[in-house]
């Protein structure tokens, strides 16, 4: 499993920075918008059903989108002292329907198409899965 998922980062990564073909299809960013940006992380979630480069597109999806949770984990993990901006369930979703649920957010939401992929997906999360409200500290008084 290690070796396919490493053969897929590296296609991945190769027609990502390559020649003219993987400047069309679905490893392209959608019109008016940049590499990187929420919609094109969008359409690489969800690429064409005959884009030939699909399964390319869907591995840069899924890589960016397990780098990010694993980030939120380092950064969140249990007895941080940092406040949890959303909270994810348990077990979480799959890649795939993660990837799906963050393409149909980013179409409900357009006016987030131009900003970084990193941004949107944050806050499609606080937006997917809020947590729980805690309970009011009481204050000290003296």
């Amino acid at each position: 499993m290690r070796v396919w998922c490493l053969a897929a980062l590296a296609a991945a990564i190769a027609a990502a920075s390559g020649g003219a073909s993987a400047q069309e299809g679905a490893l392209a960013p959608p019109p008016g918008t940049e590499r990187g940006s929420v919609a094109h992380l969008a359409l690489l979630c969800v690429p064409p059903a005959n884009a030939p480069d699909r399964p390319v597109a869907m591995a840069l999806c899924h890589g960016f989108l397990l780098g990010a949770g694993q980030y939120y984990a380092a950064l969140h993990h249990e007895g941080s002292r940092r406040r949890r901006p959303f909270c994810p369930p348990s077990p979480p979703p799959s890649l795939g329907e993660a990837g799906a649920a963050f393409a149909a957010w980013a179409g409900a939401h357009p006016e987030t198409a131009r900003e970084r992929a990193i941004e949107g997906v944050m806050r499609w999360a606080v937006a997917t899965w809020p947590c729980p409200r805690q309970p009011a500290r009481p204050s000290r008084r003296r």
